[in-house]
Parts: structure tokens; C-alpha cells; sequence
């Protein structure tokens, strides 16, 4: 689940690895070694697109 908070605390703190949280409903947030968040969505149609919605 992505929660404003989580995505808040993980804001700018390096990290070993790549997280990725996702929802229900295709959205994910990536979050970077950085500390970066990134949102993309995940649909299909025929098959698994990625389209990043804000970085």
C-alpha cells in the first residue's frame, strides 16, 4: 500500500536497493538508492506496459 508517510520517511535516505511499492490498482512507487520516488503505472494489453507518471 502507498502511504504519504511512508513515501515521506523514504524521501531522500539512501538505501542498499531499489523498493518498489505498489497498489491494488497498477500505480507503483519506485523508490531509488538516492532516495528518489518515482510513480509509474503498470497496465496490460496484450502485454505489460510500464508509463512513468511523475519523476
Amino acid at each position: 500500500m502507498i502511504t504519504d508517510t511512508k513515501l515521506r520517511k523514504s524521501l531522500g535516505k539512501k538505501r542498499d536497493d531499489i523498493e518498489t511499492i505498489s497498489d491494488s490498482h497498477g500505480l507503483n512507487a519506485r523508490i531509488s538508492q538516492a532516495g528518489k520516488v518515482s510513480f509509474f503505472y503498470r497496465y496490460c494489453s496484450g502485454q505489460v506496459i510500464l508509463a512513468t507518471v511523475l519523476q
